[in-house]
């Protein structure tokens, strides 16, 4: 079974950020691989937004997602406790996958994995899905977080399918229909 990738391909809205070597905040962070000399960072005293779009995989027919690992790279601008920062993977306003970063100790740039997270969803409910980036500053230092790439790992399962057999005998006829859910 394949493990299709979301990646950002639309800014939704932002709120506090500067982009730097894009024109916007999914076109910098859709990197594959990933070029460090575009990001988005905090650039205020405030928290720093980001609501992204994801591309819309393709997989079997019938198949739903089982698991979602949320993957974001990045790093802090200067010295220890450089910021914060989070990505929650939703479906409307419901949080279904997060990675939560309580702060970046590290000023060159690492991608960070959050677990894996149970979600059973079809195609149609994934291509509804948006990415929510938050790159705050944290309360005990100023310095901002860069983030520079952003992509959602998916596990797929197919869903079991029955075959219908119909049995005839000399009087009547039965449709046996197995349960497969």
């Amino acid at each position: 079974m394949s493990q299709p990738q979301l990646r950002p391909n639309s800014t939704i809205s932002t709120t506090g950020l500067s982009v730097v070597g894009g024109a916007s905040a999914d076109v910098v962070l859709d990197d594959a691989p990933a070029a460090d000399g575009s990001y988005i960072q905090n650039t205020g005293s405030s928290a720093a937004t980001a609501t992204l779009g994801l591309t819309d995989p393709t997989w079997p027919a019938g198949a739903v997602s089982k698991s979602a690992r949320v993957q974001l790279r990045a790093r802090g601008i200067s010295g220890s406790l450089p910021g914060r920062g989070y990505v929650e993977l939703r479906s409307g306003s419901v949080v279904v996958a997060k990675l939560d970063l309580s702060t970046w100790t590290s000023t060159s740039f690492v991608t960070k994995a959050a677990a894996w997270f149970p979600i059973t969803l079809t195609q149609a409910e994934v291509n509804a899905l948006t990415a929510y980036v938050r790159v705050n500053k944290s309360q005990t230092n100023p310095y901002p977080v860069i983030a520079s790439e952003l992509y959602i790992d998916l596990i797929l399962a197919e869903r079991a399918t029955a075959a219908i057999t119909t049995v005839t005998t000399a009087s009547s006829t039965s449709t046996i229909t197995p349960d497969c859910s």
